[in-house]
C-alpha cells in the first residue's frame, strides 16, 4: 500500500500518473490503472514517442504495441490490456507519459534505444485484437 504518492503528471482527477515510495508508477486512465517500474514508464514514453512521429503506423517495444484499427481507433496495448482511444486521447496520453517521464527523478537508472531490446519482459503481448477494452 502506497503511503506517499507523488503526481508526476495530470490530465483531471481520472486521467495522471503518480509515484510512491517504493517506486511504482501507478497510470491511472479513466476506470483503468496499471502498475509500472519507472523503467516501463520509460519504455512507454520512448514508444509512444516513436508513435507519435509515425501517427498511425504500428510501433513495438517489449511491453506496448501501438497500432490503429480498421476504424481508426488507437490500440495501445501495455503487456495484456489495451486501451482503445481517440486521436485527441493518444495524444493526451503520450503528452501525459511524456511529462511524467521528464519528472522521474535523476538517480533513476534510464533506459537507452539499445536497452530496449533486451529488456526482461514479464507478461508476453497477446496480439492487439485479441483482448480490446474500450473506455470511451
Amino acid at each position: 500500500m502506497c503511503d506517499e504518492i507523488v503526481f508526476l503528471a495530470e490530465q483531471d482527477e481520472f486521467r495522471f500518473i503518480t509515484i510512491c515510495e517504493d517506486n511504482t508508477i501507478h497510470l491511472a486512465w479513466d476506470r483503468f490503472t496499471m502498475y509500472l517500474s519507472p523503467q516501463e514508464l520509460l519504455s512507454l514514453d520512448q514508444t509512444l514517442d516513436r508513435s507519435v512521429a509515425g501517427f498511425g503506423e504500428m510501433v513495438t517495444s517489449n511491453a506496448t504495441v501501438f497500432s490503429q484499427d480498421e476504424v481508426g481507433w488507437f490500440l495501445l496495448q501495455i503487456y495484456d490490456m489495451v486501451l482503445r482511444l481517440s486521436s485527441d486521447d493518444f495524444l493526451l496520453i503520450a503528452d501525459m507519459v511524456s511529462q511524467a517521464a521528464a519528472q522521474l527523478p535523476e538517480d533513476m537508472p534510464r533506459l537507452t534505444n539499445s536497452d530496449i531490446s533486451v529488456y526482461e519482459i514479464r507478461h508476453p503481448l497477446s496480439q492487439p485484437s485479441a483482448i480490446q477494452y474500450s473506455l470511451n
